[in-house]
């Protein structure tokens, strides 16, 4: 199943990793890079962050919109993750 999710890029962190946040529009991952904001290398070690610590492939992973920007919108396809994904479930 195809999940989009809201991303906020964080480059030239000192630490790479990926925090799960939420927010009254939704969830948020802050993922934070290493790598500096050129030539789409923060969106690269980006998209092999969320792959690594979502279990899938980095082919999996694509920026659908927000490529200049630190805001993205990623699709994952398919969603097989170690982090949870918002929940669809109604409970109670």
């Amino acid at each position: 199943m195809m999940q989009i999710i809201n991303v906020r890029v964080i480059p030239k962190a000192k630490i790479q990793t990926v925090k799960k946040e939420l927010h009254e529009d939704g969830i948020l991952y802050r993922v934070y890079v290493t790598a500096p904001a050129q030539d789409g290398r923060a969106n690269k070690a980006a998209i092999e962050l969320l792959a690594h610590e979502m279990g899938v492939a980095k082919s999996k992973i694509s920026i659908i919109s927000g490529q200049h920007s630190r805001s993205k919108k990623i699709r994952i396809d398919p969603w097989k993750t170690k982090i949870s994904p918002p929940s669809t479930r109604r409970y109670g």
